[in-house]
């Protein structure tokens, strides 16, 4: 089994070389979200409360998730750059590899989806986007992630466990189930977080616990894997979200 295995990476030497990239994000969302509620209150782009999924009594501003975003992307690409800066694999078998760079077609599609995704909730928030727009939206960026190849072998490596290889004219296969199913996953997670922002708290404290799911996934992949581009991307992307949460979390708490 992975568990059992031997480390290639220890611990500490990847903690040591991204625990900025966490700090970075943490530090952009601490400021950037007072400066986007002054803005939402100086431009009225207010969240007025409701009888069935707004229970606060007053009026709160917008453009939180445009705090958390900012953070999001600043702390990736601040973290593309540290990596490359202190360039943490030079004494590994993985010194010759070039170094991870913004034109990464992988974290170009992240970084394009995620603003994508920012962009549509933000006219959601300001005029009222109807759910066929918001899901051809989602459904867009679920198949530009797929095009830049994330996640395009998954279901491969699955069927591989039990013996099944997609390979020669059965390669098509991989494509038929990679891609409804990628599209589920993201259209699945815009909207569950989109029904979570309805209690002060709740959905940056969810964000903050499924970055930290997904930052210790990522941490024993690179454990165990190598320097590779893809293991950098997953840590780097989960480390600028759970930045982004916790430094939004302060500013959210009950009362908002």
């Amino acid at each position: 089994m992975l568990l059992a295995q031997k480390s290639v990476q220890p611990l500490s030497d990847i903690v040591s070389a991204y625990w900025p990239v966490l700090a970075f994000s943490f530090g952009i969302s601490l400021l950037a979200t007072p400066i986007c509620r002054a803005v939402a209150r100086r431009l009225n782009i207010v969240d007025r409360p409701d009888d069935w999924l707004k229970p606060h009594e007053q009026p709160i501003p917008y453009l939180g998730g445009v705090a958390i975003f900012f953070a999001w992307a600043a702390g990736i690409l601040f973290g593309v750059w540290w990596i490359g800066r202190i360039n943490p694999w030079a004494e590994t078998e993985w010194a010759n590899l070039a170094p991870l760079t913004i034109k990464s077609p992988m974290l170009l599609g992240i970084l394009i989806g995620g603003t994508a995704i920012m962009a549509l909730g933000l006219f959601d928030d300001l005029r009222m986007a109807s759910p066929i727009v918001k899901l051809a939206g989602n459904i867009t960026v679920a198949l530009v992630l797929v095009f830049v190849g994330l996640g395009d072998d998954f279901v491969g490596t699955a069927a591989a466990k039990f013996g099944l290889k997609m390979t020669g004219d059965d390669a098509w296969l991989n494509w038929v189930y990679t891609v409804p199913i990628t599209v589920f996953i993201v259209v699945g997670a815009c909207n569950a977080t989109n029904l979570l922002d309805g209690m002060d708290g709740l959905c940056s404290g969810v964000l903050g616990i499924i970055s930290l799911g997904f930052l210790v996934l990522s941490l024993h992949l690179h454990m165990y894997g190598s320097w590779h581009h893809d293991n950098v991307i997953r840590l780097l992307v989960a480390l600028s979200m759970m930045g982004g949460a916790l430094g939004f979390l302060p500013y959210n708490r009950n009362p908002a």
